[in-house]
């Protein structure tokens, strides 16, 4: 007699187990995809310049805040902007880490900011990171989706992420004494503040600043050079005591006596005393040895007067620097430095080439009273002074002045000069000012 199936009999564990199975391959099969299309979203992201807004708000239901994380980061490598529906490169790069604002008194980590070119587009792209959905991508077809909103114009732009300063952790009472709790209250407890009075500094004008400068430096020798009056030795420093030893003859030991009222035996030593000169010589050039002349050749001796090597060779005087002269030498250096750095801007403007007025310009500062406090400037007030140094040497120059007045020059100058609130003219009224004092006066 044949067996009858019962239509409520149990399923076996094996069958069972393979029903497992199958819904566990096609969830990992339903991971996979989900994770492989979320990759190509990304790629198309990076890839692409921008992207339309309404793609991007239909695709974030199939992505998380992680991939998009990784979207910002691709295209910041690439110099782009973060943000995928801005086509905007990322010119300027913020090397610090962090942003004081000053108005709100806060700190800002500027870590997330430096993908992203500008305030606008990182708030917006995180107001559209916090939409994003947390879920698991497989499961996203269980969820409700809501409508993501991509902002381009946040009424508040975000300079970077808040950065807390100072966090005080107060520990718990229940694990400390009467006496810990006490401690704890004096030291948690705020203390009056004192008000304190704040006095606005007033604000310098960069323009009168520097005009103040440079009449503190003009002298009278600045006045004969700028009127092309000859004076010898205009510039005091190391080149010039040099150019006059040169005229004197004083380095050359056979000097003759044109020209100086001493007699002659001064100028022919003994053999003695032709060596002790030559020690001197040597001593002053930093070396410890000298060429004694003797039997038509050259001997070298040192310092003790031992004889080293037969060798000719001159030895050249140099004159070490005073204290004074060190000064002015270093800080007419520090001006030019000044004047080279402000100068290809002017370049521009002017075609005024820094190279051809170099050495007028040198010429220039060494005839001006630099003191210690007043040969420093700012970065926005190096133009300025270069410009007040061009139009001093217009004053001496023609083809200077003639080449601030040309048509195309002199508009470029009215639009630079505009910047610091000042004409041309007004310029020139100054430098003549300058040289008022100086024209009466009997020197």
């Amino acid at each position: 007699m044949a067996a009858v199936n019962k239509p409520n009999q149990p399923r076996t564990s094996k069958e069972t187990l393979l029903e497992k199975r199958a819904a566990v391959e096609a969830a990992f099969r339903k991971k996979k995809e989900s994770e492989r299309r979320a990759l190509g979203l990304v790629e198309h992201m990076v890839e692409n310049s921008a992207v339309d807004t309404q793609w991007l708000a239909d695709k974030a239901k199939f992505i998380n805040p992680q991939y998009y994380q990784d979207t910002i980061e691709e295209r910041a490598i690439a110099k782009q902007c973060g943000f995928p529906v801005c086509h905007n490169l990322i010119e300027k790069e913020l090397k610090q880490k962090y942003r004081i604002d000053l108005k709100t008194k806060k700190v800002f980590d500027v870590t997330q900011r430096k993908n992203f070119c500008s305030d606008v587009c990182f708030s917006a792209s995180n107001h559209f990171k916090d939409q994003l959905l947390t879920s698991p991508l497989w499961m996203r077809h269980k969820e409700k989706i809501p409508r993501f909103e991509i902002n381009h114009t946040p009424k508040k732009s975000l300079k970077g992420d808040e950065f807390v300063l100072i966090a005080v952790a107060v520990p718990d009472e229940e694990n400390n004494t009467e006496e810990d709790v006490e401690v704890i209250k004096e030291k948690t407890a705020l203390k009056p503040k004192t008000l304190r009075k704040i006095v606005s500094e007033p604000v310098v004008n960069p323009c009168k600043l520097v005009s103040k400068i440079v009449q503190q430096w003009f002298t009278m020798r600045t006045f004969k050079w700028l009127r092309n009056v000859k004076e010898e030795f205009i510039d005091n420093g190391v080149d010039s005591i040099q150019e006059k030893l040169l005229q004197m003859n004083i380095n050359n030991p056979n000097v003759k006596e044109e020209g100086i009222n001493l007699p002659r035996r001064q100028f022919q030593p003994q053999t003695e005393d032709r060596h002790s000169l030559k020690q001197f010589r040597a001593f002053l050039a930093g070396k410890t040895e000298y060429a004694v002349e003797k039997d038509d050749c050259s001997i070298i001796k040192d310092n003790t007067g031992d004889v080293i090597e037969n060798k000719e060779e001159t030895v050249s005087i140099i004159i070490p620097l005073a204290n004074v002269s060190a000064q002015k030498n270093l800080r007419k250096k520090i001006v030019m430095d000044y004047v080279e750095k402000g100068f290809p801007q002017l370049t521009t403007i002017t075609g005024l080439e820094f190279r051809r007025y170099q050495r007028d310009l040198i010429q220039l500062v060494s005839t001006f009273s630099l003191t210690a406090d007043t040969i420093t400037f700012r970065s926005h007030e190096i133009p300025f002074l270069c410009f007040i140094l061009i139009t001093c040497l217009a004053t001496r120059d023609s083809a200077v002045k003639k080449r601030l007045t040309r048509e195309p020059v002199k508009t470029e100058v009215s639009s630079f000069l505009a910047d610091y609130e000042r004409t041309m003219e007004q310029l020139e009224e100054y430098v003549i000012d300058l040289c008022k004092p100086f024209e009466n006066s009997p020197n």
